[in-house]
């Protein structure tokens, strides 16, 4: 009983902070990105790959092997294509190996092909999400569930919020939160614990 209370105070603690700080990190981000039209890819199947392109890897390597693959990212022609000529042609983007060593879809690129190729609302979570909550000052939970599901009951559940989100967290990831920050201009600097320290 003692854990259940434990874990109840935790997850009700943490909850109070998703939904005070909700605004806090995407207001200031939304006006200082505006609208980003994300995820970028032409076709629902090129945003597929590019999900499942993504894993293990950042999205510059992504861009430049769906670069490569330009004209070869319809089913049938990925399908025809010898596996080492597909190897060859991603291998600029360090995903030889990964990509043809996928046997499945992961959490995360399930809910990246459900949120922008089918307009369904799950919160996606990513390593760039959970930079960015944890230097903010978050006790973030490990599994990838559990957060996405505290997330998806403390923001709007709404397919538009959602992969605007997600698209300047993304965004903010890139430019300012990375692997080592760049505090100096950041749009979130007044509600981040990285910073005040």
């Amino acid at each position: 009983m003692l854990k259940t209370t434990t874990h109840n105070t935790i997850h009700n603690n943490l909850k109070a902070a998703v939904t005070t700080t909700f605004n806090d990190i995407f207001t200031p981000l939304q006006q200082h990105y505006g609208h980003l039209a994300w995820w970028p890819a032409d076709t629902e199947y090129e945003m597929m790959v590019g999900a499942i392109l993504t894993q293990n890897t950042n999205w510059k390597n992504v861009e430049k092997a769906l670069a490569i693959l330009t004209g070869k990212l319809t089913p049938q022609q990925i399908l025809a294509m010898p596996v080492d000529t597909l190897a060859r042609r991603i291998e600029g983007a360090t995903l030889r190996n990964e990509l043809l060593a996928v046997n499945g879809i992961g959490p995360e690129t399930a809910d990246s092909i459900l949120v922008y190729a089918l307009d369904k609302p799950f919160f996606i979570i990513d390593n760039y999400t959970r930079r960015i909550l944890h230097r903010i000052g978050f006790e973030l939970p490990t599994g990838y569930d559990q957060l996405r599901l505290l997330l998806e009951q403390n923001i709007p559940r709404n397919i538009t919020t959602y992969q605007q989100y997600h698209a300047l967290l993304v965004e903010h990831a890139k430019r300012y939160c990375t692997k080592i920050p760049q505090c100096q201009h950041c749009p979130l600097s007044k509600c981040c614990q990285k910073r005040i320290k």
